[in-house]
Protein backbone atom coordinates (compact mmCIF):
# COMPACT_ATOMS: atom_id res chain seq x y z
CA UNK A 1 0.00 0.00 0.00
CA UNK A 2 1.24 3.50 -0.80
CA UNK A 3 0.22 6.86 0.60
CA UNK A 4 -2.35 7.59 -2.12
CA UNK A 5 -4.06 4.21 -1.67
CA UNK A 6 -4.23 4.66 2.11
CA UNK A 7 -5.84 8.09 1.79
CA UNK A 8 -8.27 6.83 -0.84
CA UNK A 9 -9.37 3.92 1.38
CA UNK A 10 -9.96 6.25 4.33
CA UNK A 11 -11.99 8.74 2.27
CA UNK A 12 -14.11 5.96 0.76
CA UNK A 13 -15.24 4.85 4.22
CA UNK A 14 -16.16 8.31 5.53
CA UNK A 15 -19.82 9.06 6.29
CA UNK A 16 -19.88 12.76 5.48
CA UNK A 17 -20.47 15.25 2.68
CA UNK A 18 -18.18 15.59 -0.31
CA UNK A 19 -16.91 18.95 0.91
CA UNK A 20 -15.95 17.41 4.26
CA UNK A 21 -14.24 14.51 2.52
CA UNK A 22 -12.21 16.95 0.46
CA UNK A 23 -11.18 18.80 3.61
CA UNK A 24 -10.12 15.60 5.39
CA UNK A 25 -8.30 14.33 2.28
CA UNK A 26 -6.19 17.48 2.15
CA UNK A 27 -5.42 17.23 5.87
CA UNK A 28 -4.48 13.54 5.66
CA UNK A 29 -2.20 14.11 2.67
CA UNK A 30 -0.52 16.99 4.45
CA UNK A 31 -0.04 14.99 7.68
CA UNK A 32 1.37 12.01 5.81
CA UNK A 33 3.78 14.11 3.77
CA UNK A 34 4.96 15.86 6.94
CA UNK A 35 5.50 12.58 8.77
CA UNK A 36 7.41 11.07 5.85
CA UNK A 37 9.64 14.14 5.66
CA UNK A 38 10.35 13.69 9.36
CA UNK A 39 11.69 10.22 8.59
CA UNK A 40 8.71 7.97 9.31
CA UNK A 41 7.86 5.17 6.91
CA UNK A 42 4.29 4.58 5.76
CA UNK A 43 4.27 1.38 7.83
CA UNK A 44 5.23 3.38 10.93
CA UNK A 45 2.52 5.94 10.22
CA UNK A 46 -0.19 3.30 9.75
CA UNK A 47 0.85 1.58 12.99
CA UNK A 48 0.51 4.93 14.76
CA UNK A 49 -2.66 6.19 13.06
CA UNK A 50 -4.36 2.84 12.48
CA UNK A 51 -5.55 1.10 9.36
CA UNK A 52 -7.68 2.95 6.82
CA UNK A 53 -10.78 1.36 8.35
CA UNK A 54 -9.77 2.37 11.90
CA UNK A 55 -8.87 5.92 10.84
CA UNK A 56 -12.16 6.35 9.01
CA UNK A 57 -14.05 5.04 12.03
CA UNK A 58 -12.41 7.66 14.25
CA UNK A 59 -13.44 10.42 11.88
CA UNK A 60 -16.99 9.06 11.58
CA UNK A 61 -17.42 9.13 15.35
CA UNK A 62 -16.73 12.87 15.35
CA UNK A 63 -19.27 13.79 12.66
CA UNK A 64 -22.52 15.45 13.65
CA UNK A 65 -25.91 13.98 12.77
CA UNK A 66 -26.33 16.76 10.23
CA UNK A 67 -23.08 15.77 8.52
CA UNK A 68 -24.17 12.13 8.39
CA UNK A 69 -27.52 13.16 6.86
CA UNK A 70 -25.62 14.97 4.13
CA UNK A 71 -23.69 11.77 3.45
CA UNK A 72 -26.90 9.72 3.12
CA UNK A 73 -28.42 12.37 0.87
CA UNK A 74 -25.32 12.31 -1.32
CA UNK A 75 -25.49 8.51 -1.61
CA UNK A 76 -29.18 8.73 -2.54
CA UNK A 77 -28.40 11.21 -5.30
CA UNK A 78 -25.63 8.95 -6.55
CA UNK A 79 -27.97 5.96 -6.68
CA UNK A 80 -30.59 8.04 -8.52
CA UNK A 81 -27.94 9.18 -11.00
CA UNK A 82 -26.84 5.58 -11.62
CA UNK A 83 -30.45 4.43 -12.12
CA UNK A 84 -31.09 7.34 -14.48
CA UNK A 85 -27.96 6.44 -16.47
CA UNK A 86 -29.11 2.80 -16.73
CA UNK A 87 -32.59 3.88 -17.87
CA UNK A 88 -31.09 6.13 -20.54
CA UNK A 89 -28.79 3.32 -21.69
CA UNK A 90 -31.75 0.92 -21.93
CA UNK A 91 -33.80 3.45 -23.88
CA UNK A 92 -30.93 3.92 -26.33
CA UNK A 93 -30.60 0.14 -26.67
CA UNK A 94 -34.34 -0.32 -27.29
CA UNK A 95 -34.32 2.56 -29.79
CA UNK A 96 -31.48 0.90 -31.70
CA UNK A 97 -33.20 -2.48 -31.65
CA UNK A 98 -36.51 -1.19 -32.93
CA UNK A 99 -36.83 -1.11 -36.72
CA UNK A 100 -37.00 2.35 -38.30
CA UNK A 101 -39.06 2.90 -41.42
CA UNK A 102 -38.19 5.59 -43.98
CA UNK A 103 -39.21 6.46 -47.51
CA UNK A 104 -37.64 4.29 -50.19
CA UNK A 105 -37.05 7.38 -52.29
CA UNK A 106 -34.34 8.38 -49.80
CA UNK A 107 -32.65 4.97 -49.94
CA UNK A 108 -29.09 4.59 -51.19
CA UNK A 109 -29.55 0.81 -51.54
CA UNK A 110 -32.99 0.12 -53.02
CA UNK A 111 -35.11 1.58 -55.81
CA UNK A 112 -38.90 1.47 -56.04
CA UNK A 113 -38.68 -0.01 -59.54
CA UNK A 114 -36.49 -2.94 -58.45
CA UNK A 115 -38.59 -3.64 -55.36
CA UNK A 116 -41.87 -3.43 -57.27
CA UNK A 117 -40.63 -5.84 -59.92
CA UNK A 118 -39.60 -8.31 -57.23
CA UNK A 119 -43.00 -7.99 -55.55
CA UNK A 120 -44.73 -8.80 -58.82
CA UNK A 121 -42.50 -11.87 -59.27
CA UNK A 122 -43.46 -13.17 -55.83
CA UNK A 123 -47.17 -12.58 -56.47
CA UNK A 124 -46.92 -14.48 -59.74
CA UNK A 125 -45.42 -17.50 -57.97
CA UNK A 126 -48.35 -17.48 -55.54
CA UNK A 127 -50.93 -17.11 -58.33
CA UNK A 128 -49.47 -20.13 -60.11
CA UNK A 129 -48.69 -22.08 -56.91
CA UNK A 130 -45.14 -22.25 -58.24
CA UNK A 131 -43.46 -22.77 -54.90
CA UNK A 132 -40.12 -23.82 -56.37
CA UNK A 133 -39.84 -20.37 -57.90
CA UNK A 134 -41.10 -18.79 -54.66
CA UNK A 135 -38.32 -20.42 -52.65
CA UNK A 136 -35.79 -19.56 -55.36
CA UNK A 137 -36.60 -15.90 -54.72
CA UNK A 138 -36.29 -16.32 -50.93
CA UNK A 139 -33.45 -16.06 -48.47
CA UNK A 140 -32.16 -19.11 -46.58
CA UNK A 141 -33.91 -18.21 -43.31
CA UNK A 142 -37.32 -17.94 -44.96
CA UNK A 143 -36.77 -21.18 -46.88
CA UNK A 144 -35.94 -23.01 -43.64
CA UNK A 145 -38.87 -21.41 -41.78
CA UNK A 146 -41.78 -22.30 -44.07
CA UNK A 147 -42.72 -25.12 -46.40
CA UNK A 148 -44.94 -25.55 -49.46
CA UNK A 149 -47.60 -27.01 -47.17
CA UNK A 150 -47.44 -23.92 -44.97
CA UNK A 151 -48.06 -21.66 -47.95
CA UNK A 152 -50.98 -23.79 -49.13
CA UNK A 153 -52.44 -23.76 -45.63
CA UNK A 154 -52.21 -19.98 -45.35
CA UNK A 155 -53.85 -19.52 -48.74
CA UNK A 156 -56.67 -21.89 -47.74
CA UNK A 157 -57.30 -19.97 -44.52
CA UNK A 158 -57.96 -16.84 -46.55
CA UNK A 159 -60.19 -18.62 -49.09
CA UNK A 160 -60.38 -22.11 -50.56
CA UNK A 161 -60.64 -20.67 -54.07
CA UNK A 162 -59.13 -17.29 -54.84
CA UNK A 163 -60.02 -17.30 -58.52
CA UNK A 164 -58.10 -15.31 -61.11
CA UNK A 165 -55.88 -12.31 -60.40
CA UNK A 166 -57.93 -9.39 -61.71
CA UNK A 167 -55.91 -6.37 -60.63
CA UNK A 168 -52.91 -5.34 -58.55
CA UNK A 169 -53.14 -2.09 -56.62
CA UNK A 170 -50.44 0.47 -55.97
CA UNK A 171 -47.30 -1.04 -54.44
CA UNK A 172 -46.23 0.94 -51.37
CA UNK A 173 -42.48 0.65 -50.83
CA UNK A 174 -40.34 1.71 -47.87
CA UNK A 175 -36.96 1.05 -46.30
CA UNK A 176 -36.51 -0.66 -42.93
CA UNK A 177 -33.34 -0.17 -40.88
CA UNK A 178 -32.65 -2.28 -37.82
CA UNK A 179 -29.30 -2.39 -35.99
CA UNK A 180 -27.49 -1.13 -39.07
CA UNK A 181 -29.08 -3.65 -41.45
CA UNK A 182 -31.26 -2.40 -44.31
CA UNK A 183 -34.31 -4.05 -45.81
CA UNK A 184 -36.84 -3.02 -48.44
CA UNK A 185 -40.46 -3.39 -47.42
CA UNK A 186 -43.54 -3.42 -49.61
CA UNK A 187 -47.28 -3.77 -49.27
CA UNK A 188 -49.87 -4.20 -51.99
CA UNK A 189 -53.51 -5.21 -52.34
CA UNK A 190 -54.47 -7.72 -55.03
CA UNK A 191 -58.05 -8.30 -56.22
CA UNK A 192 -58.94 -11.88 -57.14
CA UNK A 193 -62.31 -13.24 -58.31
CA UNK A 194 -63.41 -14.29 -54.84
CA UNK A 195 -61.14 -12.47 -52.39
CA UNK A 196 -58.93 -9.45 -51.89
CA UNK A 197 -55.47 -10.25 -50.56
CA UNK A 198 -52.98 -7.87 -48.97
CA UNK A 199 -49.35 -8.90 -49.45
CA UNK A 200 -46.65 -7.61 -47.13
CA UNK A 201 -43.05 -8.47 -48.04
CA UNK A 202 -39.51 -7.54 -47.11
CA UNK A 203 -36.27 -8.05 -49.01
CA UNK A 204 -32.64 -7.99 -47.95
CA UNK A 205 -29.94 -5.97 -49.71
CA UNK A 206 -29.49 -8.80 -52.23
CA UNK A 207 -33.22 -8.56 -53.01
CA UNK A 208 -33.97 -11.96 -51.53
CA UNK A 209 -37.39 -12.37 -49.94
CA UNK A 210 -36.87 -12.52 -46.17
CA UNK A 211 -40.32 -11.59 -44.88
CA UNK A 212 -43.72 -12.67 -46.24
CA UNK A 213 -47.22 -12.14 -44.89
CA UNK A 214 -50.65 -12.31 -46.54
CA UNK A 215 -54.11 -11.60 -45.22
Amino acid sequence: MNKETYVKEVIKKLECSQSKKKEIKQKLESDLEGAIKDGETLTDIIERMGTAKETAKEFNETFSDEEKKKAKYGKTLKVIAIIAAIVVALLVLVFNLLPKTTSLSDSKIFTEEAVSMKVLEVIETMDQSDYDSFFALSGEELVSAISEQDLESVKAQIATDWGNNNSIGKIYCYEITQMGTHYAGAQVSVEYDHVNVIYTMSFDEDMRLVGFYIK
